[in-house]
């Protein structure tokens, strides 16, 4: 199992484990020839400090297209 770093502000409740690929480890091995592997979201540190577990970011819904005359335009 692994160990997450240190969190570099302990006791700050909006501190979270970076859940973005390296899940607090700071590194991400697969990435090891750009900058050291390096985890960009954290920088290195294994820790965000944010809002906490945020819920994902919803995309925008897709714009529908249709052809009208021979030209592109939307449904």
């Amino acid at each position: 199992m692994r160990d997450p770093l240190p969190n570099p502000w302990p006791g700050n409740p909006n501190a979270y484990e970076c859940p973005w690929g390296c899940n607090g480890t700071g590194t991400l091995p697969w990435f090891s020839h750009i900058a050291g592997g390096v985890c960009f979201s954290c920088h290195g540190q294994g820790w965000i400090l944010g809002r906490g577990n945020r819920p994902p970011l919803q995309r925008s819904k897709r714009r529908k297209w249709q052809l009208q005359d021979g030209r592109v335009v939307p449904a």
